[in-house]
């Protein structure tokens, strides 16, 4: 097993070497599409990922003294990211994990950034809106278990999600980034 400080070495490399943001994207997916299927008896509400939109199914064991992660997904982009997480975790001594940073998803983050920030590409060249797109699923408010309620609940919790994943990274919550804490 590659040592992690050389994992995270190798996924940084991959995706500098990609000029294009859409290229970066294609590999994320690449790399979900290179993930090996969960067995269908570790996808089990156990293993779901809290909060996450997409389905996201964990299953981890110890092995020879090393954690052993297998992920599966249903969203393309999300199963690439969880592949990439798998490929830097899996194999690896619990200390080593504990005691080490993901330094690549800062480095993953910056690249899509300077793509998104670069002059040729601008932001409404990035999220086109369709002219007749439909935001909620109902034309107007109801209160209650509607259809309305869950698209905003799902929204709600993916924003959570987004921070709690900031927290667990950083050590510090999204609160303290934007300076009230």
């Amino acid at each position: 097993m590659a040592d992690i400080h050389e994992i995270q070495r190798q996924i940084i490399d991959e995706f500098k070497a990609l000029s294009d943001w859409t290229e970066r994207y294609k590999h994320i997916i690449k790399h979900g599409q290179n993930l090996d299927s969960l067995d269908e008896e570790h996808k089990i509400e156990e293993n779901l990922v809290r909060g996450c939109q997409s389905q996201v199914w964990l299953h981890t064991r110890l092995e020879d003294g090393k954690v052993v992660f297998e992920a599966d997904s249903d969203a393309a982009i999300t199963k690439g990211l969880v592949a990439l997480m798998v490929r830097f975790y899996s194999g690896q001594a619990p200390e080593t994990i504990i005691n080490t940073d993901p330094t690549f998803i800062q480095a993953l983050t910056n690249c899509v950034e300077n793509a998104l920030n670069s002059p040729d590409r601008g932001f409404v060249e990035v999220t086109p809106l369709k002219k007749n797109l439909k935001m909620y699923p109902q034309e107007r408010w109801e209160w209650g278990m509607t259809t309305t309620a869950e698209v905003w609940n799902g929204r709600l919790a993916m924003l959570g999600f987004i921070a709690l994943l900031i927290e667990l990274i950083s050590g510090a919550g999204p609160l303290h980034f934007v300076g009230l804490l």
